[in-house]
C-alpha cells in the first residue's frame, strides 16, 4: 500500500513538473495597420515572460520570449506595411525564442500582454509608432458673423476591421453604439432648430 502511494505521488509530481515547464507555444500571428500605428499580435498558448528592446544600425525591435516555441508560419513581407520591413525568428540561446522586427524607419514601440478573451487566448501585443511624427496643422476658421446652421456629426465607431467587444451574452459593442447613435440622431433632429 505504501509503495503504491509512493509511486502515485512520484507520478503526480512528475506531471506537475512537466506542466510547470511546458512553456508557451506561439500559435498565431496577426498584423494590423492603422493610420497611427502598426500592431503585431502573437497568439500564445499560455502566459509567457518576455523582454522587448530596440536596436539600431539597422533599426529593429527585438522581443525575447522565455520558454516559447514557434508553431506558426511567418507572414508574407508584402503585408508588413509602412513601418515594418520583415519579421524574423531565432533562438539566441536555449529557452529563448526571439522575434526580430526589421524596421523601415525608426519607431517607438509599446508592448503588453492581454489575458484570454473569446475567441482569443493569451496574446502579446506590440504596437509600433512612427518616431518624430509631425504635429498635424490646424487651421482655424474665421468666426461666423451671422447665425449659421449647425451640423452635428454622430460617429458611433467600431465598424470595419475592429468590431469592438463582445459581451457575456453575445452582445456586440458595434450594435450597441450604433443603436445609441441612431437614437441620438432622432433626438437631435426632433428638436426643430
Amino acid at each position: 500500500m505504501r509503495r503504491a502511494a509512493a509511486v502515485t505521488l512520484i507520478a503526480f509530481s512528475l506531471c506537475l513538473a512537466g506542466t510547470a515547464n511546458a512553456g508557451s507555444d506561439i500559435l498565431g500571428m496577426r498584423l494590423w495597420h492603422a493610420p497611427d500605428k502598426t500592431r503585431l499580435v502573437l497568439d500564445l498558448s499560455a502566459v509567457v515572460g518576455y523582454r522587448a528592446f530596440e536596436l539600431q544600425d539597422p533599426d529593429r525591435v527585438v522581443i525575447d520570449l522565455e520558454d516559447a516555441t514557434l508553431r506558426v508560419a511567418i507572414p508574407d513581407s508584402e503585408k508588413n506595411g509602412p513601418l515594418l520591413q520583415s519579421i524574423r525568428f531565432g533562438q539566441p540561446r536555449a529557452g529563448i525564442q526571439r522575434v526580430v522586427l526589421d524596421l523601415v524607419v525608426p519607431v517607438r514601440f509599446h508592448s503588453f500582454v492581454l489575458p484570454p478573451s473569446e475567441p482569443y487566448g493569451h496574446r502579446l501585443v506590440i504596437d509600433l509608432f512612427r518616431r518624430n511624427r509631425q504635429a498635424s496643422q490646424t487651421t482655424m476658421a474665421a468666426p461666423a458673423t451671422r447665425e449659421a446652421d449647425y451640423l452635428v456629426v454622430v460617429d458611433p465607431g467600431h465598424g470595419g476591421e475592429d468590431p469592438g467587444a463582445v459581451g457575456g451574452k453575445g452582445t456586440r459593442e458595434k450594435k450597441v453604439v450604433l443603436s445609441i447613435a441612431q437614437r441620438l440622431v432622432k433626438l437631435i433632429n426632433s428638436d426643430g432648430r
